[in-house]
């Protein structure tokens, strides 16, 4: 039953409220994701029991789809931590010779042979919290480019939930 409801949440490709655009958007609120109907199933219950000190469904949740987020491509990657760190340096006015650098090592503007890694970097820079408008300032692009990055983003990362859900079913059957 609780596969049922998570495969029908999860087949809502259309509707941008659904709880994984929702956990996606919020990935950096552990307190939301804690009450997200997605750390139902057993596989993201196998995973809390290895994590501490509260909310372990909540960072389960993340680190799942964090993973699923780096199955968008098979590149070399620049670490988000130290993107976000520029862009947060930029914000504040603190220097933007850093985030320069970097997105001169991603290579942005991405060529269309890339833009898996757009894909990739919308969506990880979404869930550390960036909000549309900097994603779209640092990829180079208009932010409909970026929602659109990100709804591919999310249809991969939902296909790579269901196979990962239907594969923890099997087991525990």
């Amino acid at each position: 039953m609780t596969l049922n409801y998570i495969s029908s949440r999860l087949n809502s490709l259309g509707d941008s409220l659904d709880e994984l655009s929702y956990a996606l958007h919020h990935c950096w609120d552990l307190p939301a994701l804690q009450t997200s109907n997605l750390v139902i199933p057993n596989m993201m219950g196998q995973y809390a029991s290895k994590e501490e000190a509260g909310l372990e469904a909540a960072k389960a949740l993340r680190k799942e789809l964090i993973d699923c987020a780096e199955q968008l491509t098979q590149r070399l990657k620049y670490p988000i931590e130290d993107i976000v760190a520029a862009i947060e340096k930029e914000k504040l006015g603190l220097g933007s010779q850093n985030l320069v650098k970097i997105q001169k090592a991603v290579g942005i503007p991405f060529p269309r042979n890339k833009i898996d890694l757009a894909r990739y970097y919308t969506i990880r820079l979404v869930i550390q919290g960036i909000d549309r408008q900097t994603i779209s300032e640092f990829l180079d692009v208009d932010p409909r480019t970026v929602a659109n990055y990100f709804s591919q983003a999310e249809v991969r990362v939902r296909l790579v939930l269901k196979s990962r859900l239907m594969l923890a079913t099997e087991v525990a059957l």
